[in-house]
């Protein structure tokens, strides 16, 4: 019966500690009462037990969460292999497809090439003498016709001007005439 009483005492202890300590107290109150070889109180094998079920649930919902987790993890690793493949397919198309625009522009340049050559042909410096000498020639001609137009031109409206007044006159001078003649042939009556 004292080591009830004792354990009571030691228990209001507790209590006190356990105000201020929380679960560390109740932990230590715990191990001392068993180091001493007192019997634990009932409710601190409870509260044991009750703290040790909550850890176990504690530790179940942390299992819980860290499958889940898992779970998600390997559904993304899965997602990013997936990405990895397409990924590298794409690649190795775009891969074909510059070989093809590699090979299609060198081709292409050797057509360039040829091109610049025949460029270079025609107009290498021969067929630029008798390009000049072509149109000094043609120059010469058109100047020539500019010329003879800007003389001529005058000269020919000049020549169809007379020609339409010495029309003009030739008949007012026949009209003159045929007055004439037409007057005098009535004076002599």
């Amino acid at each position: 019966m004292r080591e009830n009483k004792r354990s009571r005492e030691i228990l209001r202890v507790f209590a006190k500690i356990s105000g201020i300590y929380g679960e560390i107290g109740q932990d230590v109150f715990r191990l001392i009462v068993e180091a001493v070889g007192l019997p634990v109180p009932k409710e601190l094998q409870r509260e044991a037990l009750d703290k040790r079920l909550k850890r176990l649930d504690d530790a179940r919902d942390a299992l819980y969460d860290t499958v889940t987790a898992v779970d998600e993890l390997r559904d993304e690793i899965e997602e990013g292999r997936q990405e990895h493949q397409r990924v590298m397919s794409e690649l190795s198309r775009t891969l074909e497809s510059k070989e093809s625009a590699d090979s299609k522009l060198a081709s292409l340049r050797k057509l360039i090439e040829a091109d610049q050559d025949t460029l270079r042909e025609v107009t290498a410096p021969q067929n630029v003498v008798r390009q000049h000498t072509i149109g000094f020639i043609l120059g010469v001609t058109a100047s020539l016709v500019a010329a003879g137009l800007i003389y001529f031109t005058p000269l020919a409206i000049g020549a169809l001007s007379s020609w339409k007044t010495s029309e003009v006159t030739k008949q007012a001078i026949e009209q003159d005439d045929v007055r004439t003649t037409v007057g005098d042939s009535g004076s002599n009556n």
